[in-house]
């Protein structure tokens, strides 16, 4: 074998003979000319006949579908003068889409609300005529109300039921002038318990496996800790002068009373159920979010004209600022995705300041309509200002409306550039709530 023989091009799939002529490529050579002769046969084959390509769709990626999330407004449509005797109404708005989802009739004075996460329970409390209205909202204008009796028999006073959470598989509504709170089954909508609290209770709080619901006292300075295990009052615990606004954490591990009389926040291990922090912040502070994103606590002091920002990632707590705001700051909103929050001042127009909650700095100024109640400062479960989850939107509720809706409306506020892209008419007169999920 000859040196010739034994050279090869490297090429770009290995090694090949230099010459097709090497008797060890004849086998190779035989096997073109099959292949070639094969190509050939088919190609005549196809001679004359039309060609027809087939295409096939090739899936494209979805768009960007919005969560669905909704805002409910009540709306107190009282008499020209006297006392409540009128249904009230809720407007149901479509956060994604901005519209008006459903206009239902309630209860006579309507006062506070609330949605469970998955939106299918909501509950409506209705303080003129002792009920309970609860819907599902996913079902829009079709959903039906079920009226639940918050009283034990007709011989019993006025309960005035002014506050309610839920959990799991109870809501607790608070009677403020029964000294009570009404336990309520979700499952059968209707009341499991009566069972007794401190004096004059205003708000509740409950873990989310709806174990325990916390009820502030606001004349005992106490906090009611409500078992659905027994339905029993398991303890009363001490905390500042006049416990109102109360929130709890995402892990159900803490729960924060803004003590109104005393300017102090109360931090409760839901453990041990005792006091473990009492922190200062400005005067009458009137409502408290548990923010789960930055991990923070935002109090806000309408009598101080601020709001209280502490660091809520360790325990004890770290006060991280004091952010001054304009006079008489009434309600206030914190966005989820840990970028801004909003305080609302009443006025004929309303006035919404957007705050940076990195840098805790005024970034602007949003007007929205004629917020001012009749009676002055709301009560505190008088929530006039809402930020929807997924952080899109705030609504601001006007209770004499604005310069076309005249008796009540809604003002939407996109996040995205904080202004006000809709008004929507309230479904009956004087909204005085609002709250989103």
């Amino acid at each position: 074998m000859t040196l010739q023989q034994l050279s090869y091009t490297r090429g770009v799939y290995g090694a090949v003979p230099n010459s097709l002529n090497d008797p060890s490529r004849r086998w190779d050579k035989a096997l073109l000319i099959l292949a070639a002769t094969f190509l050939c046969g088919l190609l005549w084959s196809g001679c004359g006949q039309t060609y027809r390509p087939i295409a096939n769709p090739i899936p494209l990626p979805g768009g960007n579908p919005q969560s669905t999330h909704y805002a409910l407004v009540l709306n107190e449509n009282p008499p020209v003068s006297g006392p409540p005797i009128n249904p009230g109404s809720i407007t149901q708005i479509d956060v994604s889409g901005d519209t008006n989802l459903s206009n239902l009739t309630i209860g006579v004075n309507p006062v506070h609300a609330v949605m469970n996460t998955s939106l299918t329970l909501a509950y409506v409390v209705n303080q003129g005529n002792n009920t309970l209205s609860a819907f599902i909202p996913t079902l829009g204008a079709s959903a039906t109300i079920s009226t639940i009796p918050l009283l034990q028999n007709n011989a019993e006073p006025n309960a005035g039921a002014s506050y309610v959470d839920t959990s799991s598989g109870f809501a607790f509504v608070v009677e403020t002038a029964l000294n009570r709170v009404a336990v309520i089954n979700n499952s059968l909508f209707q009341v499991a318990a009566f069972v007794p609290t401190g004096a004059d209770p205003v708000a509740v709080a409950a873990t989310s496996d709806g174990r325990k619901g916390y009820v502030t006292n606001q004349s005992s300075n106490t906090v009611s800790v409500i078992s659905t295990i027994d339905y029993t009052n398991t303890s009363n615990i001490p905390v500042g002068a006049a416990p109102g606004a109360i929130a709890i954490s995402n892990d159900n591990n803490y729960v924060f009373v803004a003590n109104s009389g005393d300017g102090t926040m109360s931090v409760i291990n839901t453990t041990s159920d005792t006091v473990t922090q009492t922190l200062p912040v400005a005067a009458d502070p009137t409502q408290i979010i548990y923010d789960g994103t930055l991990n923070r606590v935002y109090v806000l002091d309408t009598g101080g004209n601020a709001v209280s920002i502490f660091d809520a990632s360790t325990y004890p707590l770290t006060p991280l600022k004091t952010v001054s705001t304009g006079s008489t700051p009434v309600s206030l909103a914190v966005l989820d995705n840990g970028t801004k929050f909003y305080v609302l001042f009443q006025g004929n127009p309303g006035m919404v300041q957007v705050y940076d909650a990195q840098g805790y700095y005024l970034r602007s100024t949003v007007t929205v309509g004629n917020n001012t109640l009749p009676a002055g400062l709301p009560a505190l479960n008088q929530v006039l200002l809402s930020a929807a989850p997924g952080s899109t939107k705030v609504y601001a509720v006007n209770y004499y409306g604005d310069t076309v809706n005249t008796t009540g409306s809604t003002s939407i506020i996109r996040t995205l550039d904080d202004s006000v892209v809709a008004n929507l008419p309230s479904a009956s007169p004087h909204p005085s709530f609002v709250t989103s999920e």
